[in-house]
């Protein structure tokens, strides 16, 4: 991170942090990102990237200068409401110093040209995100912090924000992105794919995929546009395939109307061995099961259109979906209750499992461990059980409807649990979300 000087001359810099409790260099402050627009080169040899990113921004305070997330790549030139702007590189960080300083409350549009071979990010876990390259082309993925690889932005997901991506490849090669597909055009031997993002995302969520893939174009009975790609290379996922819209059919009854105009997935060979929710159009490594195409579309409610503001409240995102794998299951003759007993059971007192609590990781590498995944879904049953089915049901409905679009918090979760049941349940989470010991009484 680069240290920016606390003079008086400095006072109306905006923050290079965004201050997350697990990833405290990354993001910015001073400015909330109101839309980018992404316009992409893709050059097959050496999988190498030109860009020229967009972003319109409002001034949340006086700014003299201001930060965006960017790692490697080579910036040639920045404007600032198309005004040539002075920058410089420190670490991961951009830093733009407009001619004429931004009031708060302004709209600013900033224009950054850029080039170079992208890398791909190493996460404390040891997984990899970020710009990978495939056999036949590219994938990039941004979980948690991957998007700064391939176009700077404010890394944080607490500042959402609308996309469009244009994107030019040779034609030979197709893809995907996210959102709707507005337009393909081809010329020259280049393919130029435009898509619109029109809810609002986290930058974490953004993704592209180039490479040669099957496409399947559909509409489910009420009207959600499908769009998926698939590797021909590997087997063709014919049941994911096959029951994407029931699945979405289903979810809608459980939380309510799906939160975007587009659905469908992406199934490459990339060699990362994990799936992704990337909004609209979740991705897979190689393969498609039913469970796991369950749990990134229902991140499609818990974690796009619902996200946390902070890394530390990433058990909202991962709980909820393991906890709908639990509903997914249930239909097939499996209880919820079921799957939290037996967890329960094969993790005493004292058990390993009960060291990292879900709200207290600690260390980003346990950003997707058992804790987030696990004890998240087991804390979401034990809320079912001291609550009661209705006022369950009605806090998880009204949690996606009253803030779907926004970036909130697990204190506003128990608010609203606290508010839809009438109880005080702050022993309860305390016990289930803070503590490094298996919850009492259970």
């Amino acid at each position: 991170m680069l240290a920016v000087p606390a003079s008086a001359a400095d006072v109306d810099a905006g923050p290079l942090t965004s201050r997350d409790s697990l990833f405290p260099h990354q993001g910015n402050g001073g400015y909330n990102a109101q839309s980018y627009h992404l316009d992409l080169t893709y050059v097959r040899h050496g999988h190498a990237l030109k860009g020229l990113t967009t972003m319109t921004a409002r001034a949340r305070q006086d700014l003299t200068s201001f930060g965006l997330d960017l790692e490697g790549l080579n910036v040639s030139r920045v404007w600032v409401n198309g005004v040539r702007a002075s920058f410089h590189r420190g670490s991961d960080k951009l830093v733009v110093t407009p001619v004429r300083e931004l009031r708060t409350g302004s709209i600013f549009t900033t224009r950054i040209q850029y080039a170079g071979v992208p890398h791909t990010h190493v996460d404390p876990d040891g997984s990899s995100e970020g710009w990978i390259p495939t056999a036949d082309g590219v994938v990039a993925l941004n979980e948690p912090v991957g998007a700064m690889t391939w176009f700077p932005n404010n890394n944080t997901p607490r500042d959402k924000a609308r996309y469009r991506f244009t994107i030019h490849a040779p034609k030979r090669l197709e893809v995907a992105s996210n959102g709707r597909l507005v337009r393909r055009t081809t010329r020259h031997g280049i393919g130029t794919w435009h898509y619109v993002m029109a809810k609002p995302m986290a930058s974490y969520l953004a993704f592209l995929a180039i490479g040669q893939f099957k496409i399947h174009h559909g509409r489910t009975s009420d009207g959600i546009r499908l769009l998926s790609f698939t590797d021909p290379k590997v087997p063709a996922p014919t049941a994911a395939l096959r029951k994407l819209p029931g699945i979405l059919h289903w979810l809608q009854t459980q939380f309510g109307p799906y939160p975007f105009a587009d659905a469908g997935f992406v199934d490459d060979k990339i060699g990362v061995d994990y799936a992704l929710e990337t909004q609209t159009r979740p991705t897979f490594d190689g393969t498609v099961p039913i469970t796991d195409l369950v749990h990134e579309l229902a991140h499609q409610w818990f974690g796009d259109a619902v996200t946390p503001a902070d890394w530390g409240d990433i058990w909202l995102n991962e709980g909820f979906a393991t906890y709908t794998e639990w509903l997914w299951a249930a239909r097939t003759g499996e209880s919820t209750e079921d799957q939290f007993t037996e967890l329960l059971a094969a993790h005493p007192a004292g058990d390993p499992f009960w060291q990292t609590p879900p709200q207290d990781l600690g260390d980003p590498a346990n950003l997707f461990g058992n804790a987030v995944y696990e004890r998240g879904a087991m804390t979401l049953e034990a809320l079912r059980e001291t609550i009661g089915d209705v006022a369950f049901n009605t806090t998880i409905r009204q949690w996606y409807v009253g803030h779907r679009g926004q970036s909130t918090s697990t204190a506003e979760f128990i608010d609203l649990a606290e508010q839809t049941s009438g109880q005080d349940l702050t022993s309860f989470f305390h016990n289930w979300l803070d503590q490094p010991t298996r919850p009492t009484g259970w």
